[in-house]
């Protein structure tokens, strides 16, 4: 027998989406309060057909990147190119004594 998706539909995107509230909290509202159980998949799956995405794939896309290759130099912080003035407020050039 298949889910009652489409009945509870309000309810979810609102407690989801609108109420901001984790999955797994929508999960547990829907078990308790409407005796409506599903898994973790399927309501990701339903999200997405229903084009629901709480976090813009944009920023989810590049968060998944920068997790996946781990800390690089891009993502450190770079120091300043800029010479360094010497003791006497003069600029070091490389090779002067």
């Amino acid at each position: 027998m298949t889910k009652p998706w489409d009945k509870y539909r309000g309810i979810i995107v609102d407690e989801y989406k609108d109420q901001n509230r984790p999955l797994h909290e929508v999960q547990r509202i829907m078990r308790e309060r409407y005796g409506f159980k599903a898994s973790t998949r399927a309501y990701r799956s339903r999200f997405d057909r229903w084009g629901i995405h709480k976090y813009s794939r944009r920023r989810r896309m590049r968060s998944m990147s920068r997790s996946r290759r781990g800390s690089t130099a891009d993502d450190a912080v770079r120091p300043s190119r800029q010479p360094s003035p010497d003791v006497g407020g003069n600029i070091s050039q490389a090779g002067s004594p």
